[in-house]
């Protein structure tokens, strides 16, 4: 388990230390240690790309971004909160939905 330096992750967003994972002639991969994202470190040691994401991950996205909005509208009908969440959320929301239900069906989980 050999450490790189510590950098910025996308995944976690915030500085942490990466460690190394394989290499080719094109490309270092290292892994988050805290969040276990992939990234490519090629140009000065600098999280260019992250790797596709997980079906997992995505769900996760899907139920924290449902909650925040489910949260924000119970707080707007009962008065607690000014801020309308946004008229088309929901609908992006579903849209989002469909789209990682096909995503399972083709890949699998």
């Amino acid at each position: 388990m050999t450490k790189v330096k510590r950098d910025y992750c996308n995944g976690c967003r915030r500085h942490t230390t990466f460690i190394y994972v394989n290499h080719d002639e094109h490309s270092v991969i290292a892994r988050c240690e805290d969040c276990g994202g992939h990234y490519d470190l090629i140009n000065h040691d600098r999280a260019l790309s992250e790797f596709r994401r997980s079906n997992n991950d995505r769900i996760t996205y899907y139920i924290d971004k449902l909650r925040q909005y489910s949260d924000a509208r119970y707080d707007y009908l009962r008065r607690a909160s000014d801020i309308k969440p946004p008229d088309n959320r929901f609908q992006r929301l579903l849209s989002y939905r469909d789209a990682i239900y096909a995503r399972v069906e083709v890949e699998g989980m």
